[in-house]
């Protein structure tokens, strides 16, 4: 297995994977350079898991940076996809630890991310642990 930073040739297929998790349309050349602006700006980045040529899994994140916590920011994982054919094989573990070992603790105190229910067991055997809840505000929907 193969990891390595998302790249604009890549970025169709991932798109496709991303599928599996998400609705996601296809983007026009302009919507691929406008997604890879706004990622830079919010230090974001997508690690892709290769199977030879087949891209077979991704995982998002950025930092938020904080004034407390002696200037150390929080790693937020958002968007983690296994192709349906590699999962079960420790794939989404291994990107998770993948991300959290490239950006190490010297800057960053804690790690956090949202998860449904069913995966809660998934991530607690990647480390993690309840803490608090999670609250919600879609903005641009009908109420």
């Amino acid at each position: 297995m193969n990891f390595r930073l998302l790249k604009d040739s890549d970025f169709d297929q991932y798109l496709v994977l991303l599928n599996q998790l998400t609705d996601s349309p296809k983007l026009d050349f302009q919507e691929k350079g406008i997604y890879f602006y706004r990622q830079s700006m919010h230090s974001g980045h997508t690690m892709l898991a290769f199977d030879e040529d087949k891209l077979v899994g991704a995982i998002s994140w950025f930092l938020e940076p904080k004034a407390s916590h002696g200037m150390k920011d929080v790693l937020h994982i958002e968007d983690l996809v296994v192709d349906e054919d590699f999962r079960g094989k420790g794939l989404g573990k291994a990107l998770v630890l993948e991300v959290i070992k490239n950006v190490g603790d010297e800057w960053v105190y804690k790690v956090i991310l949202n998860c449904k229910e069913e995966l809660r067991s998934f991530y607690e055997k990647c480390g993690f642990r309840q803490s608090g809840i999670q609250m919600r505000l879609d903005l641009g929907e009908k109420t």
